[in-house]
């Protein structure tokens, strides 16, 4: 019975799994080559595994230094358009007051 379980798990097995082909650059080739069917499928499922892990991890973690170039981003903008504003309204009443100088000023010398 338990011989009977442990077929009918490895047919479950081999039903799940797909066979694909793979290039291998020439320097690994003999590597590959010996060794055992077991031995290069352990291989390229552990490396599938880790490949994936890793992808996982990476995507998950949040880089520092963007997170402080972003801080820095919002800061500049949320400063940097007020005062901006602040220039320019005061540069234009700059202007306008200097105007209104000159025109009260011309009009003394012309009366």
């Amino acid at each position: 019975m338990g011989n009977n379980v442990k077929n009918q798990n490895d047919s479950d097995d081999i039903n799940k799994s797909k066979k694909f082909v793979f290039h291998i650059a020439s320097e690994h080739i003999d590597f590959i080559e010996s060794l055992s069917f077991q031995e290069k499928h352990n291989l390229i499922n552990y490396l599938i595994t880790d490949y994936r892990n890793n992808n996982l991890l990476n995507k998950k973690t949040i880089d520092p230094e963007k997170i402080k170039k972003g801080i820095i981003i919002i800061i500049t903008i949320l400063v940097g358009i007020p005062l901006i504003f602040f220039l320019i309204n005061t540069s234009l009443s700059l202007t306008m007051s200097g105007y209104l100088e000159m025109q009260r000023n011309f009009e003394k010398i012309i009366k």
